[in-house]
């Protein structure tokens, strides 16, 4: 973040931090859900021709 420091006022640094770490989160659990529903209809998509 040092880098950034320069350019967003120090009030919105933390705010700019949590909101990263809130998006890298979403997309972990977005990717996971992604993988757990493919396991779950991967068997029965094949069988469906799609």
């Amino acid at each position: 973040m040092q880098a950034f420091k320069k350019y967003i006022p120090a009030d919105y640094v933390g705010l700019t931090s949590l909101g990263v770490s809130v998006l890298l989160g979403v997309i972990g659990v977005a990717q996971a859900v992604y993988t757990l529903v493919n396991q779950a209809f991967s068997g029965k998509l094949s069988k469906s021709g799609i």
